[in-house]
C-alpha cells in the first residue's frame, strides 16, 4: 500500500496440500528442504508462476464493482517449506494502483479443476 492509501497489488501465500508438497519435494533430504527452500528449488517458483499466467493466476479483483487489471508477478517470488507443507509466495501487482471503498478479491478456478481453500 502506498502512503496515499492506494493499493499496489495482492500478496499470495499458496500452501499446497500434503500430496503435492510430498511430490514436489521428492528426492530432497529433509534438512535441505527445511533450511533452504530457495536453494532447493532455484527455478521452480519462476516456472510455476509462468505456467499460472494462462489461468490469470486464478485471481480476480474488482474495485467498487469494476474489474481491476493485474500484471505478472514481481520477481521476488519464493518457496517456503515448513511442517511438510510447501508454500509459494508471490505478489501480483495491479496494473495501476487503486483506491476503492470496496475491494473484492476472488481466488478460484473457473474450471473447478483446482480446489482453493
Amino acid at each position: 500500500m502506498r502512503p496515499d492509501g492506494r493499493i499496489t497489488g495482492i500478496r499470495h501465500a499458496w500452501a499446497f496440500d500434503d500430496m503435492f508438497s510430498t511430490f514436489a519435494t521428492q528426492g530432497l533430504d529433509s534438512k535441505r528442504r527445511e533450511s533452504s527452500p530457495a536453494k532447493s528449488w532455484p527455478r521452480w517458483p519462476r516456472s510455476m508462476s509462468r505456467s499460472l499466467k494462462e489461468f490469470d493466476y486464478f485471481t480476480y479483483a474488482t474495485a467498487d464493482g469494476t474489474k481491476v487489471a493485474l500484471t505478472d508477478p514481481t520477481s521476488d517470488y519464493w518457496l517456503d517449506y515448513h511442517d511438510q507443507v510447501l508454500t509459494l509466495n508471490f505478489i501480483l501487482p495491479f496494473k495501476t494502483p487503486i483506491k476503492a471503498k470496496e475491494l473484492k478479491i476472488e481466488i478460484y478456478d473457473p474450471t473447478i479443476f483446482v480446489d482453493f481453500l
